[in-house]
């Protein structure tokens, strides 16, 4: 489900960049919704704490949603709860990163920060990781574009992630 739940999110993208629509991501949320419910006999595992993670990002993608940023940090605390049950950092940093996303958007600047740092501090080496580490860069520097004299620093963030991305 966790997988299926991607697949359909990537389908969703790709319609909605060849196609110039908006399409929905509704199938990739009932297929992360599945696995959690296939999940609720084991009380915390890493599955489930992907899936909530998977659920906050798509929760950020459905903007015209009634409450999507509540919606988003539910399912982003549910995740960190698990992780923090299972005392494990895999994929901690990319739920970080959107709680982050998250708290920069409703108008939080100083927790999205500190939740920017640990995020950064997070990620490992894994591909994933790596691909989090990028985004979570990106989101930081608009956090700091958007934050009076920060602008700087949001230069270099954005250059951090041209590094990754291998631009430089």
């Amino acid at each position: 489900h966790l997988n299926m739940g991607i697949a359909e999110a990537a389908y969703a993208e790709t319609v909605s960049k060849f196609n110039n629509v908006d399409a929905p991501i509704d199938a990739a949320m009932r297929q992360w919704k599945q696995g959690l419910t296939v999940l609720k006999q084991a009380p915390d595992s890493l599955l489930k704490a992907m899936l909530h993670t998977n659920m906050t990002w798509g929760m950020l993608q459905m903007i015209n949603e009634q409450e999507y940023l509540t919606r988003a940090k539910e399912f982003g605390r549910d995740a960190l709860a698990t992780y923090k049950a299972l005392d494990t950092k895999e994929d901690l940093g990319r739920t970080l990163g959107l709680l982050a996303t998250i708290s920069h958007q409703t108008g939080e600047a100083v927790t999205a920060q500190g939740l920017f740092a640990s995020a950064l501090d997070a990620h490992g080496d894994s591909v994933l990781d790596k691909i989090a580490r990028r985004e979570t860069l990106l989101r930081y520097a608009d956090l700091c574009r958007a934050w009076e004299k920060r602008e700087r620093e949001a230069e270099l963030l954005q250059f951090l992630r041209e590094i990754a991305v291998g631009r430089h």
